[in-house]
């Protein structure tokens, strides 16, 4: 049986708010010849394995065949994990609530079977694949924070901003269950006041753990992404130590990517291919009574990111 490699696991870990390209900027990635992207990858023990969500394949998660061999390699290198006990394990330090930050603030020692299940969870993928660079788009910034803790990866971040009233603009739209959509759960829609303080709250984590990881941290911007991709994915190729010019010339030639094996993340992975088109919908679309609360709640930090107050398609 082939063991783990003497290479560490790269991963790169793709932060910052939800509704802010992640999914395409994931599967843009994983059609590099040297990675493997996998979506959001703390949500597979219970998105995955146990509510047997669909992966971006067409087949179920929990029958898939990339994740079947994927959870028994894991399994064969952890004899003790189980998917039950791992997804307590994950809840208990990922969940973006109290739980989560008392564990993130609390003694190693304690969480050390979740670090270490995580990492040969990594591991698993890395031998399935034979690409030991991973692209995880969870973006939730206690999931970096964890993996930070892992010195047997070469741990990368990408963090995804997005305008807030772009982000608050997608949360607004209530999605009914469609789990073969790649829709798992009823998605409500969600008042513009409180998108912005979840956008507010993740992206001053995000900026504040891809400062401290130094010149293995990059801040990009959805839109910089949409308009000049060549830029972003070299600026992105630089901070991972990864060549990305082909990757940019066939974005640049208008390529459909293929997805692969994702599971979690926004329901246009279960298209097939993927194509980068730009989203300004909410420009148009936005209330202007939500476009003015946007500003004045995050207008300081738009602001950092250089966004401005008047905005027009572009």
């Amino acid at each position: 049986d082939a063991g783990p490699s003497s290479r560490r696991v790269r991963v790169i870990y793709i932060i910052g708010a939800g509704r802010s390209g992640s999914t395409v900027l994931d599967t843009v990635l994983g059609n590099h010849p040297d990675v493997v992207s996998v979506g959001e990858l703390g949500n597979l023990p219970r998105s995955g394995w146990t509510d047997g969500e669909y992966c971006a394949c067409g087949e179920r998660a929990d029958v898939c065949g990339f994740w079947t061999t994927v959870r028994e390699t894991w399994q064969q290198l952890v004899p003790s994990a189980s998917v039950g006990s791992y997804l307590g394990l994950r809840d208990r330090c990922e969940r973006f609530g109290w739980r989560g930050w008392l564990a993130a603030i609390g003694p190693r020692a304690r969480h050390a079977e979740y670090i270490d299940q995580t990492r040969w969870l990594l591991e698993a993928i890395a031998l399935v694949s034979g690409r030991r660079t991973i692209v995880d788009s969870s973006k939730n910034p206690l999931r970096a924070m964890w993996l930070a803790e892992i010195p047997e990866i070469d741990l990368r971040l990408v963090h995804l901003v997005r305008d807030s009233r772009a982000v608050a603009w997608s949360r607004k739209k209530a999605l009914s269950r469609d789990v073969a959509a790649g829709v798992g759960q009823a998605l409500a829609s969600r008042p513009a006041w409180k998108s912005v303080a979840y956008w507010t709250v993740v992206n001053l984590l995000s900026s504040r753990l891809r400062r401290r990881h130094g010149r293995g941290g990059v801040l990009v911007r959805y839109e910089d992404f949409v308009s000049d991709p060549a830029t972003s994915l070299m600026r992105i190729g630089e901070a991972c130590d990864l060549d990305c010019r082909e990757l940019a010339d066939r974005v640049l030639a208008g390529e459909a990517f293929p997805v692969g094996h994702t599971v979690a993340g926004n329901r246009l992975r279960m298209a097939g291919r993927v194509t980068l088109e730009a989203d300004w919908d909410w420009v148009s679309m936005l209330p202007p009574r939500d476009r003015r609360l946007c500003w004045a709640l995050s207008g300081w930090l738009l602001k950092q990111y250089d966004y401005p107050r008047q905005v027009r398609a572009a």
